[in-house]
């Protein structure tokens, strides 16, 4: 009940002549780059890559989020912050290279193949 009355509180007191060109336009590529392009090619990657190797966005997308941060809008980075990066990056690279490899799945017509056992009265 608290979040309905806080969540109409906050749409009455918006006011749509104070949202600035920027910020639209800031929503547009947010929505465009990290909505339709994003799931696309996630989608595109799920079909086409290994699950495992495709999974390991997760755990880059902070890191880049992170370092782009410090990059354009000047961002602290601290020492934790720096471990914890290495981290994960170390934790992706390993998950990569030692990840299982599938194995064939045994089809009908490899069941058809082995010798029938005939059995002797």
């Amino acid at each position: 009940m608290c979040v309905f009355i806080l969540g109409r509180h906050l749409w009455s007191t918006l006011n749509i002549s104070g949202i600035s060109m920027r910020s639209y336009l800031a929503l547009a590529y947010l929505i465009t780059f990290g909505s339709i392009v994003g799931y696309t090619a996630y989608i595109w990657l799920l079909k086409n890559a290994d699950a495992t190797l495709v999974s390991t966005y997760a755990f880059v997308n902070p890191v880049v989020a992170v370092l782009l941060g410090w990059l354009l809008v000047g961002e602290q980075l601290t020492l934790n912050t720096l471990i914890a990066a290495v981290i994960i990056i170390g934790v992706v690279v390993l998950a990569t290279l030692f990840r299982s490899k599938p194995q064939p799945a045994v089809t009908q017509a490899a069941l058809d193949i082995q010798p029938q056992q005939q059995s002797i009265h």
